[in-house]
């Protein structure tokens, strides 16, 4: 109790606490995957300046797109609801934090673009304009998640362990 006053403070109250808790705790989670976050972009990159120096970026770029974005949605939904569910014991909800891997792959990227001044984008909802190639590896993204994250203390073990940054990151750096 007195290090949670040194840390909260004495007049804190109790649901103040759990917030303060939450968001540190959020930060720590966000801490831990950021660096293979970094490094997965950064390969991601590398290979699309690989893939370049063989064909020209503008026939490359749209059917790579198409065949990575799949895979990278099943790695995404998987390591967010393997970390959602070892947080909250509820499949269903588990489930349904495929919504995050979506917006998070609609608006990022439209937003990096802008904030590079890269004329004529358009943002691309690939949920609306293809769902049958992001909806089913999400789905089983996070219906494979969810016994790992039973079994495994480390749930976010995949991306954690450098075995799919880049496959993870590719098909966003081809957008």
């Amino acid at each position: 109790m007195k290090a949670e006053r040194l840390i909260y403070g004495a007049g804190a109250r109790p649901c103040e606490d759990a917030l303060i808790r939450q968001a540190k705790h959020v930060l720590v989670e966000l801490a831990c995957h950021a660096p293979f976050t970094a490094i997965g972009t950064l390969l991601g990159v590398a290979m699309v300046a690989a893939f370049a120096l063989y064909a020209p970026i503008a026939e490359l770029h749209e059917a790579a797109f198409h065949v990575l974005h799949p895979l990278h949605m099943l790695l995404s939904a998987l390591a967010t609801a393997a970390v959602y569910y070892k947080h909250r014991d509820s499949p269903a909800k588990a489930l349904v934090v495929i919504g995050i891997c979506s917006l998070s792959d609609i608006f990022l990227p439209y937003l990096g673009g802008v904030a590079l001044g890269i004329r004529g984008l358009r943002l691309h909802v690939c949920l609306a304009e293809h769902p049958w190639l992001v909806v089913p590896p999400a789905i089983a993204g996070s219906a494979i998640a969810i016994p790992l994250a039973s079994r495994f203390e480390n749930a976010s073990f995949l991306p954690r362990h450098g075995l799919s940054p880049s496959l993870h990151d590719l098909p966003i750096s081809l957008r």
